[in-house]
């Protein structure tokens, strides 16, 4: 009896299915830079609508005058962190020369550069901080943000030199930080899991975030208006800290340091994987790679610290008086038509007008 050969698959069939396997593999990179992008949208809308409104104006101090030590703490961080960051840069810019191509470190501080757009979010709701305006700024791109709701947000005086080169060298600095104290405690407890390095990487970063932060607040760089007095270092003061900032801040580093520390043979991190199996060429796959890690940091951002804090703004105690004109810049209280938050008085909504006459 004849046999009757069966015909093999096509070579074209064998190389589609091939690649509709290297596909799905290479999946979660492609999501990841989507939510990248995405971000990156919104974050050049948000300041280009911004500078058209006309918003992007320099906040003056105001009628009471700037201790002369506070306008030295705030002169020397405005020199000193940019000179830390170029420092900290050129460091990035030696490994990326050495590999002859973008490092995940570069990769790592553009992903938190790109938060920084986030960082004001904190008063979305309503007022939780300030900022001391006699730091160079231009206002505030809040009220340029979808949705939001806390009157007067673009009179929030960001400092550019302060806290936007903190998302420079700061906040990139310590996540790698906590990603080395992960391998020290590795090292000193081998059998030690996952979630023991994290965790005491968890509790350094609250100290090295806390201490940094209850420095400036007392220095009158910034001040944590609105907080849960009895979850606070000296509540009700005008100096007061709130714990629960280091708690979340802490969290947020070490997520960031966690994305650093647990890397593939080939140094890719979780959100980075089966970028490999794109193809593309290679500047694409970093670009990919630089969206992917972007996505990420944004939302751990969003969902570990600003989304968290806008639950507990609308629990805060009453603010403290006494606050001088330099802090409270015309966001709220006296000269003002909004009272700064207290348990007592509601949020003001967009279309709820003035709480009270200026």
């Amino acid at each position: 009896m004849a046999k009757v050969a069966t015909a093999p698959a096509t070579p074209d069939a064998a190389a589609v299915r091939v690649d509709e396997l290297t596909e799905r593999r290479a999946t979660p990179v492609k999501w990841w830079a989507v939510a990248g992008a995405a971000f990156v949208g919104l974050q050049i809308y948000v300041y280009t609508a911004w500078i058209v409104s006309g918003d992007a104006q320099r906040i003056q101090t105001g009628v009471d005058e700037v201790p002369w030590a506070t306008e030295a703490w705030a002169i020397a961080h405005q020199i000193l962190i940019p000179i830390g960051a170029v420092i900290f840069l050129a460091w990035i810019a030696r490994g990326c020369i050495r590999a002859r191509r973008l490092t995940f470190d570069a990769l790592f501080v553009l992903a938190w550069v790109a938060c920084f757009w986030q960082d004001p979010i904190l008063n979305y709701t309503r007022p939780q901080f300030f900022y001391n305006s006699v730091m160079l700024n231009f206002g505030s791109w809040t009220e340029q943000i979808p949705g939001w709701i806390s009157p007067n947000g673009r009179m929030l005086p960001e400092p550019l030199l302060f806290t936007g080169v903190i998302y420079v060298l700061v906040t990139p600095m310590l996540s790698i930080i906590s990603c080395w104290v992960m391998r020290a405690a590795k090292r000193r407890w081998p059998q030690m899991g996952a979630f023991g390095v994290v965790a005491f990487a968890y509790v350094s970063m609250v100290v090295f975030e806390g201490v940094l932060e209850v420095a400036w607040v007392r220095t009158e760089l910034m001040a944590f208006s609105g907080t849960i007095h009895d979850l606070s270092f000296f509540g009700g003061e005008r100096y007061q800290f709130p714990i629960y900032e280091s708690l979340i801040w802490g969290a947020m580093l070490t997520a960031m340091g966690a994305l650093r520390y647990f890397r593939d043979d080939k140094g890719r991190s979780v959100v980075e994987r089966g970028v490999d199996r794109v193809r593309t060429s290679t500047r694409q796959k970093t670009a990919l790679r630089a969206l992917a890690l972007i996505g990420f940091a944004n939302i751990a951002m969003l969902g570990i610290y600003n989304i968290p804090m806008q639950w507990i703004a609308l629990h805060v105690d009453e603010t403290p008086a006494g606050y001088p004109s330099y802090m409270r810049n015309g966001i709220c209280g006296d000269g003002t038509p909004f009272s700064c938050p207290t348990p007592f008085e509601p949020v003001p909504l967009p279309e709820s007008g003035p709480q009270r006459e200026p």
